[in-house]
């Protein structure tokens, strides 16, 4: 049981590109698996990046819709928003946790405030005020780029991958776990990095 409990929590702590938002609807358990715009956004800077220090937990792999962005966004490479991202301490403030800030903030190009950031992780980035300075360089990159016309055209290139992981994590009824591990219902809505 302590196992399972353990699995299950080393499952929420995985990071890639891809979000997964869980819900429970009319005593149905399911999980929704989808593509966040902030993340990519996210990654779109940092595939750009001059830094030989890259962030923990950062993956490029060079798949066809990969290469795609990089093509797209490889004009940015000298934009603001990559030297901002580059300035930042990759240990302490490695791209879990920048996802993490993100993920408590309203879709690009906004990133506005939605869910508290907490202390811990503004002390990471360096201060509020690189944190804004930051958060301002990824509004203008969101801006300068077009990304959300980019990334409605782009989200599509994703749907076979988000499928095939959908339906495998269909299969593992990882709510099923959380509410046997917890000894509680699922009730609400959770998002995951993977």
């Amino acid at each position: 049981m302590r196992l399972r409990g353990l699995i299950v929590a080393r499952i929420l702590g995985i990071c890639l590109f891809a979000h997964l938002a869980a819900y429970a609807e009319d005593q149905t358990r399911r999980i929704a698996v989808g593509v966040d715009p902030a993340l990519e956004l996210l990654g779109a800077v940092q595939m750009l990046s001059h830094s030989k220090d890259v962030p923990e937990g950062f993956v490029y792999h060079q798949t066809p819709s990969a290469l795609k962005a990089r093509e797209h966004f490889l004009a940015l490479r000298d934009h603001r928003a990559v030297s901002l991202n580059d300035a930042l301490d990759a240990k302490a403030f490695d791209y879990k946790r920048r996802s993490d800030v993100l993920l408590r903030l309203t879709p690009p190009p906004t990133l506005g405030p939605r869910e508290l950031v907490p202390d811990m992780f503004i002390q990471l980035a360096g201060g509020k005020s690189k944190l804004e300075q930051w958060l301002a360089g990824l509004r203008d990159f969101a801006k300068d780029s077009s990304f959300h016309d980019f990334f409605k055209k782009y989200k599509e290139d994703l749907i076979p991958t988000t499928g095939v992981f959908a339906a495998a994590v269909e299969k593992m009824d990882y709510i099923g776990k959380i509410e046997q591990y917890t000894g509680l219902p699922f009730n609400g809505q959770y998002s995951i990095l993977l």
